[in-house]
């Protein structure tokens, strides 16, 4: 999702949280800056390495605890666990069973979870 535009079909991994498939583009025009290639095609690999790098790095202070402490088992499916919400821009994942809205969840309108905070900035 870009806002409440949906965008793209993208299907995970249960166990590693990594896109194991892209389906149906709905607004190529929404799509993340980078995606669409110099020939004016969708690249699934751009889209793919443009969410690779929506994940917390584990590089990051406290990330192993916070894994741990959160009960998933990578920087992947801690992003699915948190929509993939992030304070850099408005995308985000929204399951297809359900009707959330951008302003129900987004971090620039609604609190950011402090258990979560605590876990990965101390």
């Amino acid at each position: 999702m870009h806002l409440n535009h949906e965008v793209v079909d993208l299907f995970f991994d249960d166990k590693s949280g990594a896109i194991k498939e892209i389906g149906n583009v709905y607004s190529p025009q929404h799509l993340p800056i980078g995606v669409i290639d110099e020939r004016g095609i969708i690249s699934n690999k751009n889209l793919i390495e443009w969410w690779i790098d929506r994940r917390i790095p584990l590089s990051r202070s406290g990330i192993e605890e916070a894994i741990d402490k959160l009960n998933v088992t990578n920087t992947n499916i801690l992003l699915l666990k948190c929509s993939a919400l992030s304070l850099s821009d408005q995308y985000w994942i929204k399951p297809k069973e359900t009707d959330i809205k951008w302003e129900d969840i987004n971090f620039f309108d609604n609190d950011f979870s402090n258990d979560i905070g605590e876990l990965l900035f101390g």
